[in-house]
């Protein structure tokens, strides 16, 4: 069972075990964790058959609430560290962005790799993220040059094979020009 963090409760035993697991380091002010561990070095609490985040539970005794949708975020960038001072609450993606994963790495950026400036006019945003809209118009330039027999031998095919289909589309689009400027007397060859 996973109890709320904000409800907890801690006797004085339990709180002097607490305290117990917490080892400062002068040097870099962190309080780290030396109890259980979940992944990625986030320390465990353990009382009264529960199991509770350290420093989730540190930053409730000290500061006060985690509000629902919120998270905590490793200020010293520790996640054994349980000291309420290098703890803060904010939101997911903030907490995302502040990390060193590739999503935020990839959004402190502000040149592409071929220094072009990322502006909201040169981006072109695509399913694995942005790419620099400059350099996507020349890549795409250099294919068709690259292709370019591979497309002509592609539309004369195309052509041959939906002829009739396509005189018949520019006939439509001839007579619907025509309707449209208010021309009376419409003939049916363009």
């Amino acid at each position: 069972m996973t109890p709320d963090v904000n409800t907890v409760c801690l006797t004085e035993q339990e709180r002097a075990r607490f305290d117990r697991y917490c080892f400062p380091v002068p040097e870099s002010g962190c309080w780290l964790w030396d109890g259980p561990y979940a992944e990625r070095e986030y320390g465990l609490f353990c009382f009264r058959g529960m199991t509770i985040l350290a420093h989730r539970l540190s930053y409730v005794l000290a500061k006060g609430m985690i509000l629902a949708g919120l998270t905590i975020d490793h200020l010293c960038r520790v996640h054994s560290c349980v000291n309420p001072d290098h703890l803060e609450v904010v939101s997911q993606r903030v907490n995302v962005l502040r990390g060193n994963s590739p999503m935020a790495v990839n959004s402190k950026k502000t040149h592409c790799p071929r220094g072009h400036k990322f502006s909201p006019e040169n981006i072109k945003r695509n399913p694995h993220g942005r790419q620099c809209r400059i350099c996507f118009n020349a890549w795409r330039l250099q294919y068709y040059f690259d292709h370019r027999e591979r497309y002509r031998d592609y539309l004369v095919a195309y052509r041959a094979k939906n002829r009739e289909e396509l005189s018949r589309k520019a006939k439509e689009r001839y007579l619907e020009k025509k309707l449209k400027n208010g021309v009376a007397n419409v003939s049916t060859h363009p």
